[in-house]
């Protein structure tokens, strides 16, 4: 019998209840993915990484409009603003270290259609305590000027590619997070 109703197993990993932070503002840094992890949230996806931080456009917020009336927001806030180094050597080992020993930490990465760097994010994720880690090929932010997120998740062939290239650098699980930018899943 379980003791505790909540908790899953997915991919190999036990959470102990089914509610994760996604990558976005709540897990840009230490101290917020920390503070979940001590309100009992049972795992965070860190804000999306790459070989190099990003700079967030300004302004971040707009308006959605609808037969010229306001009827929400639109935040474009990219992926992380903090170097692979700060997340590698300084966050994800804290965020371990203080936080409770079943909270589940998700790396998230992004590089483009090379495949070489999708390995290469992989390995280096894997050399920290990360339980696992994202392929974000789905960010419609995701520096498509780069050809980066959305434009590799909405082709399968390049989704098979990178995805292939990162379980070339690690052991870890994998989670592929899809963009639903396309015709058919």
């Amino acid at each position: 019998m379980v003791s505790n109703r909540l908790e899953i197993e997915f991919a190999g990993l036990s959470f102990k209840n089914p509610f994760m932070l996604s990558s976005a503002p709540p897990t840009m840094d230490a101290r917020h993915i920390i503070r979940a992890a001590k309100l009992g949230w049972g795992g965070a996806v860190i804000k999306t990484v790459t070989e190099e931080p990003t700079v967030d456009p300004r302004t971040r917020l707009g308006v959605l409009r609808k037969n010229g009336k306001p009827i929400g927001m639109n935040n474009i806030e990219l992926i992380s603003r903090e170097s692979l180094k700060t997340w590698t050597q300084d966050w994800i080992p804290k965020i371990k270290e203080e936080s409770p020993e079943d909270f589940i930490l998700v790396a998230s990465i992004m590089s483009g259609p090379e495949p070489e760097g999708w390995t290469q994010l992989a390995e280096t994720i894997s050399q920290t305590d990360a339980d696992a880690i994202e392929l974000n090929v789905s960010c419609p932010h995701g520096s498509p000027e780069k050809h980066m997120g959305a434009f590799i998740g909405q082709d399968p062939s390049l989704v098979e590619k990178v995805t292939r290239a990162a379980k070339k650098g690690t052991d870890l699980p994998i989670f592929v997070k899809l963009t639903p930018n396309v015709t058919d899943i």
